[in-house]
């Protein structure tokens, strides 16, 4: 996860979302997932919706009918239709009731969703299980739980909860990031350390920025003085807190498979754990292709794989939404494109 903090270098985190989304469109290509679709304006008793018709028949819609979409996790999806948040099933049926202010994935069999501007946790069936007690943080509200914690707000401070709503680390920190193999980057007087599941702050906070440990290493902002001047850079750090990667870099994610992008130089490159650099997006060593959404210079969205297209860019916007699914945006409404049935792993 990497964690944003407002007014501070950690924008550039926007910038390794959209990097890989650059203007182009390639040939519809025989991948089995590969479809076109067709967009209609069907009109039904005075009121208009859109219709998504995929050329694919093993390619399935939940049509664009939400003014906002979370991502699948367990099955079940938060959507907002109004000012009202519940959650659909791989179908598009409404499992659960539109009743919430706000609502998000679920994440151990948990969701975090607001109620009367408190936020409090549901199971899959909808009950709320850890009563609604807890502060919004922004726009992010209580954290899903990851390893059996959540963070969650009281006040000003941010602390831990288990999955019975206990509070398991006492709120005292600025800001949190989840547990990611049993630690948690944790923010203290604008600096950011790590602590372990007992609380215990094991890697003291002297970083601008702390993403959470991936793979053993973490991406962390260290501060430098320049002429008097106040800069940073990126580099690794293992979980003794010690820098695990040279060079530094502009900026550096998490790795993944033993990968992570960093920007080197002009450059957006991924690297290895040895620091050894790739350019491009694929690797032909491994002969190993990622699905990637694009945007073009149209601001139309399309989704690749390696040099085929999966569906070219048509949508107004597209996400991952995990569990073989894709969310896009026709106009001002989301719906979700259904990939299960051709196996493309997402």
């Amino acid at each position: 996860m990497i964690v944003r903090i407002d007014n501070k270098p950690f924008l550039k985190t926007v910038l390794l979302s959209y990097f890989i989304f650059f203007a182009c469109v390639s040939a519809l290509a025989a991948h089995p997932c590969s479809t076109e679709f067709k967009i209609d304006t069907v009109e039904k008793e005075g009121v208009s919706s859109i219709r998504l018709t995929p050329t694919n028949p093993n390619v399935s819609i939940i049509q664009p009918q939400f003014n906002r979409v979370g991502k699948f996790s367990g099955g079940l999806a938060p959507v907002q239709v109004g000012d009202k948040w519940g959650y659909i099933d791989f179908t598009g049926t409404l499992v659960i009731q539109l009743q919430f202010e706000d609502a998000q994935s679920f994440s151990e069999g948990l969701a975090s969703v607001k109620v009367k501007n408190q936020w409090g946790y549901i199971d899959t069936t909808g009950k709320i299980v850890i009563r609604p007690r807890f502060d919004e943080a922004k726009e992010k509200g209580a954290f899903n739980f990851s390893e059996g914690f959540a963070s969650v707000k009281i006040g000003s401070k941010w602390g831990y909860i288990d999955h019975t709503g206990k509070i398991v680390i006492q709120p005292k920190f600025d800001s949190v990031s989840n547990f990611s193999e049993g630690f948690a980057a944790v923010e203290i007087r604008e600096r950011w350390g790590y602590i372990d599941k007992a609380g215990k702050v094991v890697i003291q906070p002297k970083f601008l920025y702390a993403s959470s440990f991936s793979e053993g290493v973490a991406s962390v902002a260290i501060a430098r003085s320049i002429r008097g001047t106040l800069s940073f850079r990126y580099s690794f750090i293992d979980m003794t807190g010690k820098v695990a990667l040279q060079p530094t870099f502009a900026f550096a994610g998490d790795f993944k498979n033993g990968f992570a992008f960093v920007e080197y130089g002009p450059r957006i490159v991924r690297i290895d754990r040895a620091g050894n650099t790739y350019r491009g997006f694929y690797f032909e060593k491994k002969q190993k292709f990622y699905p990637q959404l694009r945007g073009n210079s149209d601001n139309k969205w399309g989704f690749f794989f390696g040099p085929e297209t999966i569906f070219p860019a048509q949508f107004d916007y597209a996400d991952y939404s995990s569990e073989g699914f894709v969310s896009v945006k026709v106009g001002d409404k989301w719906g979700y494109i259904d990939f299960t049935y051709c196996s493309l792993s997402l």
